[in-house]
């Protein structure tokens, strides 16, 4: 408690006012040797009052105490305030008021000045978690918008599993769905949730790319089976197992063909929705249109503006780059930091305050202490006076009798004085005397004084407790805004020098990557597409030729759509076998490529028909080995096609 006020401002301006009119500094002792100390208590008190309300006296006590190096602004408009209201007391009024006057005084100074430090400390903390608040704002957004960007580029799971366009593939007991599209890789890599014959996760184009080869393989088996034709005609067992290998064939190639669009139609639902949202970050941070993920047809998948602010809200983004920079800029100008050191300032102004008015009410607290122990060594001093002067009176003769009663008399009047009742002045109430029934004695002058003085100590100090309370934790929460504010500014070059450009940066080449994917995908899809058309083709002209050979009773045990054809029948079968081999094609001119042991060719042995040379009018019966033979070169050129193709 070291000069928190100065021992001579608290002792001679507080602790004095609070007890007003009766000042006792040190007990009085009494004794046949100093007996002319005793003087009429009136006295005592009036020398009090004048000394301690006196206007001259206060103001030399308090410049006295403003020469105190160590009282910091605040306590020093304390004391000037103290100072002057108590310098204006009017003291001719009752003792009563007078000690009324100063108590409302001192309670109205210290609270003031207490309430005034306080909330100045609360508006300090307020201030430096504002300033913490607002940089650690602009850090959060900069971590929020590198999380959410980073969501997409490296772990979009959760994000793909959302899109409606997603296929379900499977749904468990407890209904949690499982989508064909699982991700896409960082580098664009579209994964599906579909395994490999090793149980790896397939990625699109691979997959696609086995759908197609599927379908080319039912195609080639629809090819294969048409090319055995001459085998075929005329058995009506061959026909109907032709046509179950043809449908299976084609059914397989329809599977392969559906599974490839599935996984096509999922993929591109989800790339399109990561596009979305890329293109909103891209919005959102600035970037130029140039920038922005693009279609095949050159259109930037977007969301509408209102699903554009939806999305940006729930990503918990408020703040863009240009905004966060400006914001940690500013946290890290002197200007801000010599702000928050001023709030500093602020609360330890507050706490020095508010802990020397908790010493001053201690110290004021002693000091009434002492004046009533004095008062009351005063009052059994001077009946000890009397106790003693009659004990020796008794024996006493002479000038020892004659200045014994002298003491006596002094001491007898003294304390009548001090018990004198009514004296004139309206007596107040106090709490043992709450209906002002006591006589107006010097000694009620002294019990209200000292009652008031306890009063007000009691309630300042609960004040400046509860003050103490609030402003400790204005200080903590100071503490924490500042430990917030210098952690912020330790990142300082992180956060500005973020890591959102680059992984913009990045999810434009990825989603690019994956519409590379995805139109590989697309080519695997037409591929399969095609092998299913070719394989139908070759399947509408086996009906056809089958009914052209006159095998009617093969094309009516099959409920195959192929075999509706309306070619005329012919009257009669083939005249002779028709022979596939490996040989020379007939046709092979007519192949652009050369001839190779995948095509299916004719032989040039001999047959029945060998001698005879198609012309104008000839049988049906003369033109059909010529139509088989223009067939199988077709077949053969397709299957070369094909396998050159896987190759």
């Amino acid at each position: 408690m070291k000069k928190y006020l100065g021992n001579a401002a608290v002792k001679g301006v507080i602790a004095s006012a609070m007890t007003a009119l009766l000042v006792v500094t040190a007990p009085v002792n009494v004794t046949a040797a100093d007996a002319a100390a005793v003087i009429e208590f009136t006295d005592i008190t009036d020398a009090a009052q004048e000394n301690i309300l006196d206007k001259d006296t206060v103001e030399n006590k308090i410049e006295e105490a403003l020469k105190d190096t160590d009282l910091t602004k605040e306590q020093k408009d304390l004391l000037k305030d103290l100072g002057g209201d108590i310098s204006q007391v009017d003291t001719t009024q009752d003792s009563y008021d007078v000690v009324d006057d100063v108590k409302d005084i001192i309670h109205n100074d210290v609270t003031n000045a207490v309430t005034n430090e306080k909330n100045d400390a609360v508006a300090a903390a307020d201030a430096a978690e504002e300033i913490s608040d607002t940089a650690g704002n602009a850090a959060s957004q900069v971590k929020q918008g590198e999380t959410v960007t980073d969501t997409l580029l490296k772990d979009d799971q959760d994000i793909v599993k959302e899109v409606k366009g997603n296929t379900v593939i499977s749904t468990d007991e407890d209904g949690n769905e499982t989508k064909l599209v699982n991700g896409v890789t960082e580098k664009g890599k579209i994964i599906l949730n579909v395994e490999d014959s090793e149980g790896n996760r397939m990625n699109l184009s691979d997959y696609t790319a086995d759908k197609a080869a599927a379908a080319k393989e039912a195609a080639d088996t629809v090819s294969s089976t048409v090319g055995n034709l001459n085998q075929i005609i005329g058995s009506d067992t061959s026909v109907s197992e032709a046509r179950d290998t043809i449908d299976k064939a084609i059914t397989d190639a329809t599977t392969a063909r559906d599974d490839a669009k599935t996984a096509y139609d999922a993929a591109s639902s989800v790339l399109t929705e990561e596009m979305k949202q890329y293109n909103a970050y891209a919005k959102f941070y600035g970037l130029d249109a140039s920038k922005y993920s693009r279609a095949n047809d050159n259109t930037a998948p977007e969301f509408t503006e209102e699903e554009y602010l939806a999305f940006i809200r729930s990503q918990g983004l408020t703040m863009n780059n240009t905004q966060t920079k400006a914001s940690l800029d500013a946290a890290n100008d002197q200007t801000t930091k010599d702000t928050l050191a001023k709030q500093a300032e602020e609360i330890k102004a507050a706490q020095t305050l508010v802990d020397s008015c908790k010493a001053e009410i201690e110290e004021a607290n002693g000091a009434i202490d002492q004046i009533v122990s004095a008062e009351q060594k005063l009052v059994s001093g001077i009946q000890n006076i009397i106790d003693q002067t009659t004990e020796q009176l008794k024996t006493a003769t002479g000038l020892r009798k004659e200045l014994l009663k002298h003491m006596q008399e002094l001491a007898q009047i003294t304390l009548d004085t001090y018990n004198k009742v009514d004296m004139g002045q309206e007596v107040h109430p106090t709490e043992n005397d709450p209906d002002a029934t006591n006589p107006d004695t010097f000694k009620n002058r002294f019990d209200y004084t000292i009652y008031q003085a306890r009063d007000l100590s009691k309630n300042l100090d609960d004040m400046v407790d509860q003050a103490s309370k609030e402003v400790t934790d204005s200080a903590k929460r100071y503490d924490e805004a500042k430990a917030k504010y210098e952690e912020i500014l330790k990142q300082y070059e992180a956060l500005v020098n973020n890591n959102i450009t680059s992984n913009l940066d990045a999810l434009e080449l990825k989603l690019a990557n994956a519409k590379n994917e995805l139109t590989e995908a697309d080519f695997n899809l037409n591929e399969a597409q095609k092998a299913l058309d070719t394989a139908t083709s070759l399947k509408e002209q086996f009906e056809n030729d089958i009914a052209n050979s006159g095998n009617t009773s093969g094309s009516d045990d099959s409920g195959s759509t192929g075999s509706d054809s309306t070619a005329p029948a012919a009257t009669t079968a083939a005249a002779s076998t028709v022979v596939f081999d490996d040989g020379a094609t007939p046709l092979a001119d007519g192949i652009t490529d050369a001839a190779s042991s995948d095509l299916v060719t004719l032989d040039d042995e001999a047959t029945a028909l060998a001698d005879s040379v198609p012309k104008t009018g000839d049988t049906a019966n003369a033109a059909i080995p010529f139509g088989f033979a223009a067939f199988a070169a077709f077949a053969g050129a397709f299957v070369t096609r094909m396998k050159r193709k896987n190759n």
